[in-house]
């Protein structure tokens, strides 16, 4: 899946479109991290108890935001107790540009 995004990502730049195709990922990725924000008293388990069922309402591109998460929960776990801001923990995702 990363593979697929990463070509998807050259291609982009290649074109020039950056823009265009950021701001989807991006917006997923910042409204799961705000989400999850409220739910750090629950460690680990609950964060991922949340992220799965909040993913699973996303249309089109649920498969890959419980990707995400799965990938990054103890660094999202980590940033968010640290109170890393939303933005700044998809930049580490590399979600978010």
């Amino acid at each position: 899946m990363r593979l697929l995004l990463v070509l998807l990502a050259v291609i982009v730049l290649a074109e020039g479109r950056v823009a265009y195709w950021d701001l989807p990922f991006c917006k997923m990725c910042k409204d799961v991290v705000g989400q999850l924000k409220g739910h750090v008293e629950g460690g680990v388990s609950g964060l991922t108890q949340f992220a799965t069922k909040f993913c699973g309402s996303v249309p089109l591109i649920g498969g890959m935001c419980k990707s995400m998460i799965a990938d990054n929960m103890e660094k999202i776990a980590a940033e968010l107790k640290s109170n890393v801001a939303t933005e700044k923990i998809c930049i580490h995702m590399q979600m978010c540009w």
